[in-house]
């Protein structure tokens, strides 16, 4: 998980948009824990500095991105 920052405000879907799915308003400063990295790459969010700062001190997050990536 991840801390990020909303850039601007919008509506989502966390669970993905499905029926009975529970729509999310985000606000403009808003600041809330994701697990993915979708609304960064849309531009829609930035990942806080002490949120980048704590997964570079993470070994352990770190070697499970390495893994993932052999």
């Amino acid at each position: 998980m991840k801390t990020v920052v909303i850039k601007e405000s919008f509506d989502g879907y966390p669970q993905g948009a499905k029926e009975g799915a529970r729509k999310v308003s985000y606000v403009e400063g808003q600041e809330v824990e994701v697990s993915g990295d979708l609304i960064i790459g849309k531009g829609l969010a930035r990942e806080t500095a002490a949120s980048r700062a704590e997964s570079k001190a993470d070994p352990a997050e770190a070697g499970e991105k390495k893994d993932q990536d052999a």
